[in-house]
């Protein structure tokens, strides 16, 4: 039996891994507008922010879309830097939950290929996750943050919940994080 198990598993580990094109991908996602409402992808256009972190030996591309490790063209992932060695293609973000109503939610990048599933900026908390392209525009970019900027952050957040707690204002004074 164990014999049997063995051989399961290193088949299982030696069987060929390949990827490849979603199959009946187009270049555009489909979306068409159908009603009066805009969707995302008619009111922003696709992340252009690109940044390189370089760290640790390490130069690693990030995209404002989702993407790692690429430029949308060529690996991305230099170790050691400067010595075009790169030790992964590409990855991106999956990020998945549920809503109100209990259905699933996914943003998951697979290259692009059927569309896009992030956009730069926020959108609305209206119901009807909506933004504009000033919007889109003015977050399509990346921030360096410090951990300085985000103690400071969480101490202002830390005390409001506190100050509504005993009706104070002295949080309001601080006036919100810069960052």
């Amino acid at each position: 039996m164990k014999r049997v198990y063995l051989l399961l598993l290193s088949a299982a580990f030696t069987l060929p891994l390949s990827a490849r094109e979603v199959q009946g991908a187009s270049e555009n996602s489909g979306s068409a507008n159908t009603g009066s409402m805009k969707t995302v992808e008619e009111l922003c256009q696709p992340s252009k922010a690109q940044s390189d972190l370089s760290i640790n030996n390490v130069r690693a591309t990030i995209l404002g879309g989702g993407d790692m490790w690429w430029d949308l063209n060529t690996a991305r992932y230099e170790v050691p830097k400067g010595s075009n060695k790169h030790s992964m293609f590409a990855g991106s973000l999956w990020l998945g939950g549920v809503d109100e109503g209990n259905q699933l939610k996914l943003a998951a990048m697979t290259y692009r290929q059927s569309g896009n599933d992030y956009w730069p900026g926020p959108l609305t908390t209206d119901g009807t996750a909506s933004t504009n392209k000033e919007i889109c525009d003015k977050y399509d970019r990346h921030w360096i943050i410090y951990r300085e900027e985000v103690d400071v952050h969480k101490a202002w957040l830390e005390c409001l919940r506190s100050e509504e707690r005993r009706g104070g204002e002295e949080c309001r004074s601080w006036g919100a994080p810069e960052s």
